[in-house]
């Protein structure tokens, strides 16, 4: 798998290599071989390799998330139909609070032995933050590397990391500003801090499909590792083919929050590489970092209402700086 990922190669392309090696150790004659998968299917069972993404339907026009098995045993007349959105874009609105989207969900084809199948017709691959972070926690020196930033050489007004900004070194554990504060010695690789990122590209030469990635970095890392591929946390795959609208983000960003809200209150990971008992951790956002940073920002504010505070404060202080410059 990590040789189909080096190369970028499609699952066809890796299915037909499969198949190749299959026939190679056949014509060996050597009967170890006979149970060598010949699909990508069964090199995954073989494997033990699970699909961690959990998928919803998302409505091509409204973009609002519905589970994927309810569209795809959805009944009319106790037949297999096309599920329609029944998202109300606009509920507040006294000419159009009523008016349904009602896009087609999926599409509905017939197959050789006649059965109906019903294929969505977009899909939003969506994976547990915690399932991800269970998985870091069991590399080694992963919990070191979360504690490398109490011992960093600091420098008198020199900012040089996220450490070195107020919002890392006064950030609290709640809203009372008497409390203890999140980022400690004590808590160093139990309480995290998540660098938000939302960025577009285009996968495909020669059509033009934007398709968005919603991922985080873990803020308490060294800045040399924070954002290789396996310190990353993949929030989301945005389907595309066209940028998804401020307002319609809402839906996607809905299961990523009530993840973040549970990892604010505090999860228990069953084991990690330092502690085999298990551990509990905390995280928070602790920034964004995208070209629309301000926006996402009215989304968490509900969830993190002292980081919105502070992030709006160092808006204010740079849009007040931007018109000093400006009026030179």
């Amino acid at each position: 798998m990590s040789f189909r990922t080096r190369f970028n190669l499609p699952e066809t392309a890796t299915e037909s290599l499969i198949k190749f090696l299959k026939l190679v150790l056949t014509e060996i004659g050597s009967p170890d071989f006979d149970t060598f998968p010949d699909t990508l299917y069964l090199a995954r069972k073989a494997l033990n390799l699970e699909d961690r993404f959990h998928s919803f339907v998302a409505c091509s026009k409204c973009h609002k998330l519905y589970n994927k098995q309810e569209i795809k045993n959805f009944l009319q007349n106790e037949q297999p139909a096309i599920m329609k959105c029944c998202h109300v874009e606009f509920p507040n609105s006294t000419t159009r609070r009523l008016r349904l989207c009602q896009t087609p969900l999926a599409q509905k084809t017939t197959l050789l032995n006649n059965q109906i199948s019903i294929k969505p017709e977009l899909l939003f691959p969506f994976v547990s933050i915690k399932q991800q972070l269970e998985a870091m926690y069991r590399q080694p020196n992963f919990e070191n590397s979360l504690r490398h930033w109490i011992n960093r050489p600091t420098f008198d007004n020199i900012l040089t990391d996220i450490y070195d900004g107020e919002v890392w070194k006064t950030f609290k554990e709640t809203t009372d500003e008497s409390s203890n504060n999140f980022f400690r010695s004590d808590v160093a690789d139990s309480h995290l801090g998540l660098i938000l990122n939302l960025d577009w590209f285009q996968p495909f030469d020669g059509t033009i499909h934007s398709t968005g990635v919603i991922y985080a970095a873990i803020g308490n890392l060294p800045r040399d590792v924070r954002f290789k591929r396996n310190n990353i946390l993949i929030l989301g795959l945005l389907p595309g083919p066209d940028e998804v609208s401020l307002h319609k983000i809402n839906h996607y960003l809905a299961p990523i929050i009530d993840e973040l809200k549970s990892l604010w209150e505090g999860v228990t990971l069953n084991q990690t590489y330092e502690c085999q008992e298990g551990k509990r951790i905390r995280a928070t956002l602790i920034l964004v970092s995208c070209d629309v940073t301000y926006r996402l920002q009215e989304k968490f504010a509900d969830i993190f209402p002292l980081w919105c505070r502070v992030i709006d404060a160092k808006r204010r202080r740079i849009m007040k700086i931007g018109s000093i410059i400006s009026l030179g």
